[in-house]
């Protein structure tokens, strides 16, 4: 089958400590995203023959040459997963898409990693930045202001999305639930809506000093950890994912679209140190 059978491509970076090395770093980017938009630059992809069950006929699997895929070494218990999963759909969201691509997630995580279950999700819905300072929306991306312009539909997606992962919880697939960009206002619409309250909330400050004193209070009454990160709203948008594509498939002819992303941390719990972190990117051909 030919690149022009594809309808839908998972690139693979590998394990992306390996693959990162000094001086490739372009102090023009200093979100976070720089190290999968590099990742996917060098990674002269090639597609993965044996596949097996892994992807339908309408999908293609391409991995990063240098670091093949491999089961995790060792026993589960040995190893802290954390997965962060961006979903991408901002202009057409639909919970049942976002139920397929939780299953997805995992089935990949299972048949190409060998990892059944992962330590903590952190769920990362477009549309929605705790800092509004400097934000910049790209075409795929547009950012409300406050809570206040969400549409109802909107809130209630995520309520609903939040229960597939709750399943998930139930299913022994994740240990415990994150939220990405949540400040607030937004933490309020979710928290009393769900069985299954996310542990932490991700906040990119946007070089804020200090946190503000609403989220301090919100966060100490239901004993919620704040983590910082740097993760932009889109880690990467239709011209990233298209260019990638292109180094799978040269001279490929169509656009794409970047359905979602996830990123993938391997810690060793004797000694905290990260043993693998890699990104899975599915695109869809438009």
């Amino acid at each position: 089958m030919g690149c022009a059978d594809v309808k839908q491509l998972l690139l693979c970076t590998g394990d992306v400590t390996k693959n990162l090395k000094s001086g490739i770093w372009n102090t023009s980017r200093s979100a976070s995203n720089l190290e999968l938009i590099k990742a996917l630059e060098n990674g002269n992809f090639q597609e993965l023959k044996d596949t097996g069950d892994v992807a339908d006929s309408h999908t293609k699997i391409f991995v990063a040459p240098n670091d093949p895929l491999q089961n995790l070494d060792g026993k589960a218990d040995d190893y802290e997963i954390i997965a962060k999963l961006f979903f991408l759909d901002g202009k057409n969201i639909n919970v049942e898409n976002r139920r397929e691509t939780t299953d997805q997630v995992f089935q990949y995580l299972n048949q190409l990693l060998g990892i059944q279950e992962v330590s903590t999700l952190v769920v990362s819905f477009p549309n929605v930045a705790f800092s509004k300072k400097n934000l910049k929306d790209t075409p795929d991306s547009q950012v409300y202001s406050s809570i206040d312009q969400i549409p109802k539909e909107e809130i209630q997606s995520w309520i609903d999305t939040w229960k597939i992962f709750e399943e998930k919880v139930r299913q022994g697939k994740i240990g415990t639930l994150g939220i990405s960009e949540f400040g607030v206002p937004e933490l309020e619409q979710l928290i009393p809506n769900v069985e299954i309250s996310p542990e932490s909330t991700q906040i990119n400050t946007g070089g804020l000093c200090e946190l503000p004193l609403d989220l301090t209070k919100y966060t100490e009454q239901k004993r919620l950890k704040v983590f910082l990160h740097s993760d932009p709203a889109a880690l990467i948008d239709e011209k990233e994912i298209t260019e990638a594509i292109r180094h799978a498939c040269p001279n490929f002819p169509i656009r794409a679209r970047a359905d979602w992303v996830v990123r993938y941390t391997i810690l060793s719990r004797k000694t905290s140190v990260i043993h693998r972190k890699g990104y899975f990117v599915k695109g869809s051909l438009i």
